[in-house]
């Protein structure tokens, strides 16, 4: 009878053991699918902080370097697109290549009964777990897209 009873407490041992695993399998799988930093995620939340004229949290979405001496040319423009022009945005999927992601988005101005919608790629790279928005690389992004119109 003894050994039964150790066979059942190392069986329970196990099914416990097994089903903190799984719980941990859920959790890791819940965390990635909805908290995990991703281009696009980064990008939504920019666009979210940008409308509610956030700065501390669009701080915080800017690379490192970018962040003090980016920020108040991201506003100043953005300021303007805002208050003028009442654009809307629609985030699309990023091109990847290791560290460094294009996000292209969508953005549509409607003024004086006519309505725009041009494309605009912004580069993030990763800073440790997360995807941050470089403006410098950005703003060559679309300095190069421009010189290529004019070469084609």
């Amino acid at each position: 009878m003894m050994l039964r009873c150790g066979s059942m407490g190392r069986s329970r041992a196990g099914i416990l053991l097994g089903l903190v695993a799984l719980a941990g399998l859920v959790a890791g799988g819940v965390w990635y699918v909805n908290y995990r930093s991703t281009p696009e995620k980064t990008v939504q939340e920019l666009l979210v902080a940008f409308e509610a004229d956030d700065q501390d949290a669009m701080r915080l979405l800017l690379t490192d370097v970018n962040q003090d001496k980016s920020l108040p040319w991201v506003f100043a423009v953005g300021k303007v697109a805002r208050d003028v022009a009442k654009p809307t945005f629609e985030v699309l999927e990023a091109q990847r290549s290791g560290a460094e992601a294009v996000v292209p988005v969508r953005i549509t101005v409607s003024a004086a009964g006519l309505e725009i919608s041009p494309t605009r790629n912004l580069v993030l790279v990763r800073e440790g777990w997360d995807w941050k928005l470089d403006v410098e690389r950005t703003r060559q992004h679309a300095l190069d897209e421009i010189v290529d119109i004019f070469h084609s």
